[in-house]
């Protein structure tokens, strides 16, 4: 095929859908080069557009000059193409005096045994998964030197060196780590990619670790999954005893004490007015509201009073007044006695619905930012929820240091990834006995699928 004399009859969209149809298991690529290098650039342009290097089976055949075959078998467009053949044909003025045959495959026990092949990855901090020292001093790195730009680096106490080390063993193959040089998983706009999702877009290297998979970044890369996803947390002051002169009043709830104040009012109320019409039918002694009124509370904090001698007439009334401040007394002395022996504390902070329901100004939140990267970024400033909305307007993106010191000044709290708060407040604010002043909220927030590798 040659894209410049035939017209380009064949367009990348129409060849993608050719070797994605199923009845096409088999598809063999016969392609024809002529001299002309900018005719087999368009046609190798071509291919890579169409996307061939995501159909590694297909069979690709072609027939060109001896002196473009390793040029062409090497290019970037067969990457990942197992089994590619080269005719090279020599030409007379009449007939074909000699035919050569090359050929490149990528066997399945190639795929075992890569031969020593040299991975370039990229990386960013990610505890645990991903952690590294760096190789050269940056102060003293030459100007020129555009590789170590990068920052070459090496794995050290991560679960990504683990897996690299045992890998690499099992397949043949070596790597060369850098790191991303803004420190930055990368977010996407209008389908150009930042950061690492960038550098592999742009195909600088060849794995980033360690990702998680969207549905934008899913469109440019291939995704091996290796971690699991972990919560986001909160982190507030530890829950502190409420004070002792309270005791008295949290046996019952606020709403149950304004009950209380109420009915007896209500009863004291009904209970004169029916002693009033009585009085005034029999011409009996009539009570002033005040006697009903401290009768009623008298009955309710059990103290003996005087007998008023109430007539029978409304004795069903201050009966049943007496039965409910019987039942009201036990319950009361009951809660009292277990709020004694087992001390109140107060609420934690568990989800982000109970910060933004707060008063304005009275308490505050941050994110930790060695974390806040790519899809966490996406997650807070592109989700509709309006309390994720509200939650993200108002927290400061701060270290774990700033973060944690302005949540042991109270009325504080600092999200961020729980297996990387439970490992820095173990080191370094747990003492011998296992005890810290940080509270770790149970109910997470999951926002990352899987971590794991990008593979371009």
């Amino acid at each position: 095929m040659n894209p410049v004399q035939q017209g380009m009859t064949l367009s990348a969209g129409s060849l993608s859908h050719l070797w994605k149809e199923p009845s096409t298991t088999c598809l063999t690529l016969v392609l024809h080069l002529n001299t002309n290098i900018n005719t087999t650039t368009l046609a190798l342009n071509l291919l890579e557009e169409a996307g061939l290097p995501k159909f590694p089976k297909v069979v690709v055949v072609i027939l060109g000059m001896k002196s473009e075959a390793q040029t062409v078998l090497l290019h970037h467009t067969f990457r990942n193409t197992v089994h590619a053949f080269y005719f090279a044909v020599t030409f007379s003025e009449i007939a074909v005096t000699g035919l050569r045959i090359k050929t490149r495959t990528n066997s399945h026990d190639q795929f075992k045994d890569l031969g020593g092949h040299r991975f370039q990855v990229v990386t960013v901090r990610y505890f645990p998964y991903s952690d590294f020292i760096l190789k050269h001093n940056k102060e003293e790195e030459p100007a020129d030197a555009t590789a170590a730009a990068a920052d070459d680096v090496e794995f050290t106490n991560s679960i990504d060196d683990e897996l690299f080390t045992l890998l690499s063993t099992k397949l043949n193959f070596t790597w060369k780590v850098h790191e991303q040089k803004n420190g930055a998983f990368g977010v996407g706009t209008d389908g150009v990619f930042s950061g690492m999702m960038g550098d592999l877009q742009r195909e600088e290297v060849d794995i980033g670790t360690p990702p998680t998979i969207t549905a934008g970044r899913a469109k440019i890369i291939d995704f091996a999954r290796a971690y699991p996803s972990v919560p986001l947390i909160l982190t507030s002051l530890e829950p502190t005893v409420l004070p002792q002169h309270l005791a008295l009043v949290r046996p019952f709830k606020d709403e149950v004490w304004g009950s209380l104040l109420v009915g007896a009012v209500v009863w004291a109320v009904v209970a004169w007015v029916m002693q009033q019409v009585w009085a005034k039918l029999t011409h009996d002694r009539e009570f002033k509201l005040s006697t009903f009124m401290m009768y009623g509370w008298a009955a309710l904090l059990e103290q003996s009073t005087p007998n008023p001698f109430f007539r029978n007439s409304y004795q069903i009334v201050v009966g049943g007044w007496l039965l409910f401040c019987l039942i009201v007394s036990t319950c009361y002395k009951g809660s009292l006695i277990s709020h004694l022996s087992i001390q109140s504390k107060t609420k934690p902070i568990e989800t982000m619905e109970e910060l933004v329901s707060m008063e304005e100004g009275t308490w505050n939140w941050g994110m930790e930012e060695a974390l806040y990267k790519g899809a966490v970024i996406e997650f807070f400033t592109r989700h509709s929820n309006p309390v994720v909305k509200k939650f993200a307007e108002k927290f400061k993106v701060e270290s774990w240091q700033e973060g944690l010191e302005k949540v042991r000044g109270g009325r504080y709290s600092l999200m961020g990834f729980e297996d990387f708060l439970t490992v820095i407040i173990a080191s370094y604010f747990t003492d011998d006995r296992g005890r810290s002043p940080f509270y770790r909220s149970k109910r997470g927030v999951t926002v990352l699928n899987d971590l794991g590798w990008a593979l371009r």
